[in-house]
């Protein structure tokens, strides 16, 4: 069914919500550890991205929802696995910020 889903375009819901969920986890996670103060331009870009993916939901653009969605979880878990002292690097996951997700939006 999932599979299914996957293949057709009219379950972008489906996938929005699965990758909503893994960035508010990620978040959650990232706070706990700390990431806040010691990894903030990570920890709150993955904030914004979550926060435009919930915009987009609403907007019914779930595509582009559950992309800055999945950018808000990759930025989460960087800022995480830095704020517990692990690997990471100094570039953000997307170069494309909110503002610009949000230009590019507004563009199509």
């Amino acid at each position: 069914m999932f599979g299914l889903c996957l293949s057709s375009m009219h379950c972008g819901g489906v996938l929005y919500t699965v990758n909503i969920l893994g960035a508010n986890q990620a978040l959650e996670e990232a706070r706990l550890a700390g990431a806040e103060s010691a990894r903030p331009y990570e920890y709150y870009l993955a904030r914004a991205y979550a926060d435009k993916a919930r915009e987009e939901a609403g907007d019914a653009e779930y595509q582009h929802a559950s992309e800055l969605a999945d950018d808000a979880r990759t930025n989460a878990l960087r800022a995480r696995d830095c704020a517990r002292g692990g690997q990471c690097s100094t570039t953000p996951a997307t170069a494309t910020t909110p503002a610009a997700a949000n230009a590019q939006a507004g563009a199509q």
